[in-house]
This record gives structure tokens, C-alpha cells and sequence, in this order.
């Protein structure tokens, strides 16, 4: 039982770490980026294109 309490209270952890929601996708039209937004603009996580995918 002790491995499943370390579990769950790490995953308790990262949920009080975690951004509010909710979180929104913006698109950048000159470069082509997204990015993933928390309120106020907090940028979460973002994603740049790499020469050659498109």
C-alpha cells in the first residue's frame, strides 16, 4: 500500500503545481508556432515548427 500512497501523493503534487485553467491554444500566423496559454497569457507550453514539416 505504501507504493500506491507515494503515488497518489505525487500525483496530488503535481496537481497543485499545475496552471489554472483554462488554458487556450494560440496560433502564430509569421511563424507558424502554437502555444498553449493559461489565463492572463501565462505561456504553459509552446511548440515551434522545424524547417521542413510542413
Amino acid at each position: 500500500m505504501a507504493e500506491t500512497d507515494d503515488k497518489l501523493e505525487a500525483i496530488r503534487a503535481r496537481h497543485a503545481a499545475a496552471s489554472r485553467g483554462p488554458w487556450r491554444w494560440f496560433g502564430y500566423l509569421r511563424s507558424h508556432d502554437v502555444g498553449l496559454h493559461a489565463p492572463g497569457m501565462t505561456s504553459v507550453m509552446e511548440f515551434r515548427r522545424v524547417e521542413g514539416s510542413r
